[in-house]
């Protein structure tokens, strides 16, 4: 999930995805906001998932706000297994990310 961090507050920006195979990263899919949804939605309940974003924007706002400004990334990871586990937070990244790079490639090029 990607977010942008002003005096404000926090905003959604949107999604970015990616692969990795055997834990290293493969690449990015340019694809819309709401294809990437539907692609994560496959394995987690699209409720969920906007509880997840909504759970995330509220403390990272708490923690954040007036202390950095930019953009930041949340990694998350759906590992396969016996069923799909989803992990809502494996990493936060408080700078310009890969992820946010080929979230504005894709949308500047609509």
């Amino acid at each position: 999930m990607l977010f942008e961090c002003h005096q404000e507050g926090i905003d959604f920006i949107g999604y970015s995805q990616f692969e990795s195979r055997n834990g290293a990263y493969s690449r990015n899919i340019l694809a819309s906001n709401e294809d990437i949804e539907d692609m994560i939605a496959e394995y987690i309940p699209r409720d969920t998932l906007n509880a997840i974003r909504e759970s995330l924007t509220a403390i990272l706002s708490d923690c954040l706000v007036g202390h950095y400004e930019g953009y930041l990334g949340v990694d998350q990871i759906i590992c396969q297994a016996d069923s799909p586990v989803f992990i809502p937070v494996s990493e936060i990244n408080l700078r310009m990310t890969m992820g946010l790079i080929a979230r504005n490639q894709y949308d500047c090029s609509k």
